[in-house]
């Protein structure tokens, strides 16, 4: 047996504890308009199309916000039973009111939140009254701004509401302790190979969690226009190194 296929065999016996979501950040990019949607195929129906293939989408703030609940109500019906949505919240002064009901609308197709404001502070002094408020709607990991480092009382914050911050697939390694939901950000320009994707998600599995328990992680493919084949890649080998429990 070779060295990878031997990592590959430790890694499917022994990190079932953790589950792989391959993801775009949005489904409507220009160059899947020349390489990976039919040329006939209008623009209401990329969604379905996309949800053929892949089983999770990034939803961004700006989308979901425009659309409202009428708009995710059609998403939920054009796309499989199996296919789930997370949410983009920038705008820590969101309505309340629409995003309850985007979600609502979504139902249990929705699998968490991704909260990224532009500014933090290093206390969360600004986030601390919205997390309640977040967290009733889904399960959630934030996004820091770039340059911005958490003090201990900011890290306390989030583990008290047990929330992991995402990570940088580009940066270290990722630091989630409790188990939950959690995200993987591959953005930049960069293109990513088979070798990059196995490099990342077992990075992701190596991650321990404290008392055992389970965790979900999201692999955002953050990009101007994501490599399709990269993300089909990306998905296989996520299936490849993580097979679920059998009860």
């Amino acid at each position: 047996m070779s060295h990878v296929e031997l990592t590959h065999t430790i890694y499917r016996m022994n990190k079932t504890h953790t589950e792989i979501i391959v993801a775009a950040r949005g489904w409507s990019h220009p160059d899947w308009r020349k390489n990976f949607y039919p040329e006939d195929l209008p623009e209401d129906w990329q969604l379905s199309f996309y949800s053929n293939e892949f089983r999770a989408v990034v939803v961004p703030e700006s989308v979901w916000f425009a659309g409202g609940a009428l708009e995710a109500e059609r998403w939920v019906e054009d796309t499989n039973e199996d296919f789930v949505f997370y949410l983009e919240l920038a705008d820590l002064l969101t309505d309340w009111a629409r995003l309850t009901k985007v979600a609502q609308a979504l139902g249990d197709r929705l699998g968490g939140i991704l909260l990224r404001p532009v500014e933090l502070d290093a206390d969360l002094a600004i986030l601390a009254s919205c997390l309640d408020a977040v967290e009733a709607v889904a399960p959630l990991c934030l996004l820091l701004p770039e340059n911005v480092k958490l003090s201990e009382i900011g890290r306390d914050l989030l583990k008290q509401h047990g929330v992991s911050l995402c990570w940088n697939t580009d940066q270290g390694e990722p630091d989630w302790t409790q188990g939950g939901f959690a995200v993987a950000r591959a953005a930049g320009n960069i293109a990513y190979t088979p070798r990059h994707w196995r490099e990342i998600i077992e990075r992701c599995l190596r991650c321990e969690i404290q008392g055992g328990g389970k965790r979900k992680v999201l692999l955002m493919v953050e990009q101007e226009s994501p490599d399709i084949d990269a993300l089909r890649a990306a998905m296989m080998i996520g299936d490849m190194l993580v097979i679920p429990d059998i009860e």
